[in-house]
């Protein structure tokens, strides 16, 4: 099954993945490239439950890695906020599309 929500309809907030902001985005950049796609807030992205488990996990990991160093900076708070929106996403959910501009 494929969700298609509007970008231009972000300000709605109609998924929770459209709360990542600018900084959250950087953050999901630096995580190890793998099979995730280039997530970009004005153009189309297509996220499959894969992606965001991938994301999710390796969020995970690197906050286990903070919490190992007890670095409880800014980027770690980003990554709980981050996390949480990621663990939102509901399993029945196996495809979202988000459109662009």
């Amino acid at each position: 099954m494929i969700q298609v929500y509007f970008i231009t309809d972000r300000h709605k907030l109609e998924h929770p993945l459209f709360g990542i902001t600018e900084q959250e985005l950087h953050v999901m950049n630096n995580l190890p490239k793998g099979v995730l796609p280039d997530i970009d807030p004005y153009g189309d992205t297509m996220l499959y439950i894969d992606h965001i488990n991938f994301i999710s996990d390796n969020i995970q990991i690197m906050i286990g890695n903070k919490e190992r160093q007890f670095c409880y900076d800014k980027e770690y708070n980003q990554l709980k906020e981050l996390y949480e929106k990621f663990k939102s996403v509901t399993p029945k959910e196996t495809t979202l599309f988000l459109v662009g501009d």
